[in-house]
């Protein structure tokens, strides 16, 4: 049985916001929907990565595939994802709304 990375000792919970808050604090409340929007735009990007890849990755699963890389990239993808989660998350914060992104924002 391979090693595997013990979790259970991990405390879970959010990102220490006080960096990007620190970031942002000068700000005028335009340019940080203008932020918030590109931010957004970007997790909308992540999350259609890890779309794609995730499908491949049942291809190639049910086609009985070696996928190491490319479950690596999933996994990377994931990671990612999740943290830039928290990174949306702390500039609507700050923003206190989730401003409108235009319906082509350059995805696909």
């Amino acid at each position: 049985m391979p090693n595997r990375a013990s979790i259970s000792s991990f405390q879970p919970g959010q990102i220490n916001d006080r960096l990007v808050r620190v970031i942002l604090e000068e700000l005028t409340t335009d340019e940080l929907a203008r932020l918030a929007v590109d931010i957004i735009v970007k997790n909308r990007r992540l999350v259609d990565c890890a779309q794609s890849l995730f499908e491949r990755l049942e291809e190639q699963d049910s086609a009985g595939c070696e996928n190491g890389d490319l479950r690596h990239s999933y996994r990377l993808a994931l990671l990612e994802l999740k943290l830039h989660h928290e990174l949306v998350r702390i500039v609507v914060d700050i923003l206190g709304h989730v401003p409108e992104v235009p319906a082509d924002s350059g995805l696909h």
